[in-house]
């Protein structure tokens, strides 16, 4: 028997929707919005186009969609680990870590994929999600440290985005040892560079 026939049609109906949600994930994180198809992720997951966009309006909004699952939890846990005890640049480092470890994509990919195939509503969606989940964190713990005058926070965490997106561009080369060893060298020469 068929396991989708014993479901209800909205439970099947969910079902559909969580394996669009993941395939689609898979393929744009991998191969970017422009790169991946409705027919492949319909393909991938056993669905006509029709069926798909029966959940999703188009591909503009199923991209929304997996981008907004993605970053689910990510402001949440950035902000559990910039509120505890430990000294900043540790914390720093965590959080660090954590986005190196957890992020399957090439971050600058994704906001230059926002930036060319979303609409203008859209993107400023994206961006102000963006903002909450990786920048407000980071801006939050690093206003706990004085740092020099000629900087501002938001410099040093566009900095520190930055570095990091080149580092998941590349994690795939490196071992976790070598991303820990690169994260903590990156924190030192911030810490001893542009803090007081």
């Amino acid at each position: 028997m068929n396991i989708m026939s014993s479901l209800t049609r909205e439970q099947a109906s969910k079902i559909t929707y969580d394996n669009i949600l993941a395939v689609a994930t898979d393929l744009f994180m991998r191969d970017g919005y422009q790169k991946t198809s409705t027919r492949d992720i319909a393909k991938i997951c056993q669905i006509t186009q029709p069926n798909l966009y029966h959940h999703f309006k188009n591909k503009e909004v199923l991209y929304i969609a997996v981008l907004t699952r993605f970053t689910e939890g990510i402001q949440e846990d950035l902000v559990a680990i910039s509120r505890k005890n430990d000294p900043v640049q540790d914390r720093l480092l965590e959080m660090i870590l954590y986005l190196l470890q957890l992020q399957p994509t090439n971050l600058m990919g994704m906001l230059q994929d926002i930036a060319t195939e979303l609409s203008y509503d859209n993107r400023l969606s994206m961006y102000q999600l963006f903002e909450a989940t990786y920048k407000q964190p980071l801006t939050d713990l690093l206003k706990k440290m004085p740092i020099k005058d000629e900087f501002t926070h938001e410099e040093i965490v566009n900095f520190i985005l930055y570095h990091l997106a080149a580092m998941m561009s590349i994690d795939n080369q490196l071992t976790p040892v070598s991303l820990k060893e690169q994260a903590n060298h990156f924190v030192k020469i911030l810490f001893e560079g542009a803090l007081k």
